[in-house]
């Protein structure tokens, strides 16, 4: 049910409706620990997450999706496509650059990104 309120709440309601399944791609839950530094207050995000494939029953550019301002620069792309994007995110993020265009803002996040494209790889996606 938490993935299923989730999805609601960031993508809005009709999208439920087109739900075949939910699956975890990670056996055990994987702990997110991000330290953002006296630069931000010394904020430390520490969590134990799943990650989750989420299967609709439409090509997604085709079903009614909520957009307000997170994902109003919501993209559907391929995985070996997304795999390129990260790559290249991290590769900008290493040299100092930062992509205001939506990219990858920090280490953590690009190696979940990994994580899931791993995983979904085994799953034969």
């Amino acid at each position: 049910m938490t993935v299923r309120r989730g999805i609601r709440e960031e993508l809005g309601p009709d999208i439920l409706t087109h739900i075949i399944s939910i699956k975890n791609i990670t056996p055990y839950p994987v702990y997110y620990l991000r330290d953002y530094g006296p630069e931000n207050g010394n904020r430390v995000d520490r969590q134990f997450t799943f990650l989750n494939l989420v299967l609709l029953d439409a090509p997604g550019e085709s079903v009614d999706i909520l957009e307000d301002e997170e994902v109003s620069d919501l993209r559907w792309i391929s995985l070996s496509d997304l795999g390129e994007w990260v790559e290249k995110e991290s590769m900008s993020n290493q040299q100092g650059k930062k992509d205001d265009q939506g990219g990858l803002c920090h280490v953590t996040i690009t190696e979940l990104f990994r994580l899931c494209i791993k995983r979904l790889k085994v799953d034969g996606f």
